[in-house]
């Protein structure tokens, strides 16, 4: 009798291995088709951008980046309901709290990181919910620059323009591999320099009233690969976001220039050049002493850039 129980007990540790193990099984396939899937969308995606990002005029732009996104969420959720529980926003922090109780990672690199989950995130549900339009955008050797939000903010207790961007098309080498669960690591590398930015201001008459320039065209935030973040994301995005300083009481316009580096396959670098001229908005001035009294203010005001 008691070899008959002991038969039955490891019969039922062997069927419970086997189901555990095909339950393994089907939730890594399911977890492959998932992304298989998905990688197919944004496949689409790029193609379907790349003819709009060339469009000049900026009204048939916004309404053809509109279009373009509702269609893409619009896959996405059927992508959701055909895949319930994968592509779960949260997956991405939980993995990285793992991590760090693990001791894999500090805790400064897991608050940098849900830095960047909460930025992307941010940016995720706008272009989600279609609130997505540029309100200044410029086109250069393929590469789409859009600003979609702008407002005068606070950064460590000093008030600035706070003016955040999309950079459409970038290209990028993407270095794929599966961990131990079965799960997609990817590496990404954006061979992008943002060289320069500069600014100069016009008085009422339309004279040069001051400049002002940063160390380097880096912006305070860079995200490089969205998708890391948040799966869904749509593909051939840099994210960021420039801190700025006020701009002088007499400013009425202000030129801004913005001055991109690609590096190419065979090693050389592609210019990316962007300039606008604009009316300025009053809440973007100060109502204090601007500079140092010179004609020129020269200093780095754009404190880091994070990829």
């Amino acid at each position: 009798m008691k070899q008959l129980i002991a038969t039955l007990v490891i019969l039922a540790l062997i069927a419970g291995g086997a189901l555990a193990l095909m339950r393994h099984y089907q939730e890594t396939t399911v977890a492959r088709a998932y992304e298989s899937s998905l990688q197919d969308l944004q496949r689409r995606f790029s193609e379907r951008l790349s003819p709009i990002r060339s469009i000049k005029d900026e009204r048939k732009y916004n309404s053809e980046m509109q279009a373009l996104l509702s269609w893409y969420f619009g896959e996405v959720q059927g992508l959701r309901n055909r895949f319930p529980g994968h592509g779960d926003p949260d997956r991405v922090i939980d993995e990285m709290r793992s991590r760090h109780e693990a001791g894999e990672m500090t805790k400064e690199k897991l608050e940098e990181y849900k830095e960047h989950i909460r930025y992307v995130r941010w940016v995720f549900e706008r272009l989600e919910s279609g609130d997505y339009s540029a309100e200044l955008t410029g086109y250069s050797s393929n590469l789409r620059f859009d600003v979609h939000d702008v407002e005068r903010d606070m950064l460590d207790d000093e008030s600035r323009i706070r003016l955040d961007f999309v950079l459409w098309g970038a290209p990028r080498d993407i270095e794929e591999r599966r961990d131990r669960t079965g799960a997609t690591i990817r590496r990404v590398v954006v061979p992008v320099r943002f060289a320069r930015i500069f600014f100069q201001f016009l008085n009422e008459r339309g004279h040069v009233h001051g400049e002002m320039r940063g160390a380097s065209g880096e912006p305070h935030m860079k995200v490089i690969n969205p998708e890391r973040w948040v799966p869904e994301f749509p593909p051939m995005a840099v994210l960021g976001r420039y801190w700025i300083d006020l701009f002088p009481e007499e400013a009425r316009e202000f030129i801004w220039e913005l001055n991109l580096q690609t590096l190419t396959a065979s090693g050389s670098r592609m210019r990316s050049d962007y300039r606008w001229r604009l009316a300025v908005p009053p809440s973007w001035r100060t109502d204090g002493e601007w500079g140092d009294g010179t004609t020129t203010r020269s200093r780095r005001y754009i404190e880091h850039a994070a990829d």
